[in-house]
């Protein structure tokens, strides 16, 4: 069964909005300058400050930043894709939307450290001896993520939230679609939050020694000497359906995962689970390496992950005698936005392939890997991500 991409929009520090945030990404050159994180762009951050005139805005004010950060994605997707193209009855008077049996969607939404700016509020409370707030207890729980999606687009299907650290919104997608070609869905929202821009959060990672040591001030590039991610906030949805619309830019061909098991927060040195994930994603849409027009890397940053999935790709492209096509790295744009990256990087390649655009920033590691074209008709793109714990996924797009 064919599952169709019928809508994308992020917030992230790239823009408020998907268009915007790619419009960005061909105009930015290479003397970006960026702190010590990345924040929200004021284009995003206007939007939740639009939360506050929403009927239920003292509930939204009570969520963690990455809830108020998810429900601005969703009313935006509401109002650009949802609405239009969702019709609630059977009376059909907008060409080309679609009949959605709400009973028959669902929602998944995945984050990687969760409600981080609450649980740090609260544990800080409770240990000076204040009250904790009434709500603390839903608020930070993960499926809150889910359930807030589902409220604010009114979808009665079914939702849960999943975590696999940087893997985590793409594989709410592979999941997703998974499900809707099982049946138990018909339509589906999914996708990813994260706002890890905490005091905790930081200090974890500076401790992990995956941290750039200074602030960035060009693009950051696979294998330059001052290396390290940098952590950006923001989320990220897809609507996903087994019905096209107008609005309909690509189907899923494949979805693919892998393991390996080289340590709580290693990867080996080749991308073994990259390079497994990769196989069985082209063998299961039966695409071969020199099919696809473009590849949308996780490239996180850290010298060992990018020099691990350099070489991963290297060894799949090199094995059928193949150059690797252009790739499309975001996250010198965007931060890592950990939980949210995956659907972050698919949001990028949809609108590279609607705009047929391919725009190449520096990435001196991958400099002679990859051919040296930009194709006039992009098609096929593999967007891939890995994450603590050795998780590898990868999701192949076509397009409609």
């Amino acid at each position: 069964m064919d599952v169709f991409i019928c809508g994308h929009e992020m917030l992230s520090a790239a823009g408020g909005g998907s268009k915007e945030s790619f419009a960005r990404l061909l105009s930015a050159g290479t003397q970006e300058t960026h702190g010590s994180n990345y924040a929200l762009h004021p284009e995003a951050e206007k939007r939740l400050q639009k939360l506050d005139d929403m009927d239920d805005a003292r509930s939204l004010r009570e969520q963690d930043r990455a809830g108020q950060i998810l429900a601005a994605t969703a009313l935006l997707l509401k109002a650009r894709i949802f609405d239009r193209h969702v019709q609630r009855n059977s009376n059909l008077d907008v060409k080309n939307s679609i009949l959605i049996d709400r009973t028959r969607c669902g929602a998944i939404v995945a984050t990687s450290r969760g409600a981080t700016e609450l649980i740090e509020k609260s544990v800080s409370q409770f240990q000076t001896n204040q009250r904790v707030a009434p709500k603390t207890s839903p608020l930070t729980s993960a499926g809150i993520f889910a359930s807030l999606v589902s409220q604010l687009l009114e979808i009665e299907g079914g939702h849960f939230t999943l975590s696999s650290t940087c893997t985590s919104s793409m594989n709410a997608i592979g999941v997703a679609y998974h499900l809707l070609n099982s049946g138990l869905f018909e339509h589906c929202v999914a996708g990813g939050c994260e706002a890890p821009l905490t005091p905790l959060t930081a200090a974890m990672m500076k401790a992990a020694k995956v941290v750039a040591p200074k602030h960035i001030t060009r693009v950051s590039s696979m294998g330059a000497d001052d290396k390290g991610m940098i952590l950006g906030e923001g989320a990220g949805l897809v609507f996903l359906s087994v019905k096209p619309t107008t609005t309909t830019t690509a189907r899923i061909a494949a979805f693919a995962m892998a393991s390996e098991n080289t340590g709580l927060t290693g990867i080996s040195a080749d991308g073994q689970a990259l390079q497994r994930a990769m196989e069985k994603a082209l063998r299961t849409a039966g695409w071969s390496a020199n099919d696809l027009d473009l590849i949308v890397p996780h490239g996180s940053g850290t010298q060992k992950g990018d020099h691990a999935e350099a070489l991963a790709y290297e060894t799949i492209f090199s094995a059928e005698g193949f150059k690797l096509p252009p790739l499309l790295p975001c996250k010198w744009l965007t931060g890592h936005t950990l939980g949210a990256a995956g659907v972050h990087a698919l949001c990028f390649a949809l609108e590279a392939l609607e705009n047929n655009i391919l725009p190449l920033p520096p990435y001196p590691l991958l400099e002679g890997l990859h051919a040296k074209r930009r194709s006039s008709l992009l098609k096929r793109v593999m967007i891939c991500g890995l994450g603590f714990g050795g998780g590898a996924s990868c999701l192949l797009i076509e397009k409609i």
